[in-house]
């Protein structure tokens, strides 16, 4: 619903879209996301949600709990106490 609201309120503003896109999206942010997945689709990231963990595994989709606390030990974290 909230991005309903912000349509609307944007189709009123003279400069439409555009403005509301410059105010909620600050271009530095964008270009973190866009690096952010460029990086996660060269790792093979497909989809959402997809997690790039340690910048060397890839989780595709939702997954249990307890397949993240596998992949965590594999890449040598220990659990929390």
């Amino acid at each position: 619903m909230p991005a309903l609201v912000l349509t609307a309120w944007a189709s009123t503003q003279p400069a439409g879209a555009k403005a509301l896109h410059d105010v909620l999206f600050p271009r530095y942010w964008v270009e973190v996301v866009r690096g952010e997945t460029v990086q996660a689709q060269a790792k093979g990231a497909s989809g959402v949600p997809a997690w790039v963990i340690d910048q060397r595994a890839l989780v595709p989709g939702a997954q249990p709990h307890e397949l993240f606390e596998r992949i965590l030990e594999k890449l040598g974290h220990e659990a929390a106490a």
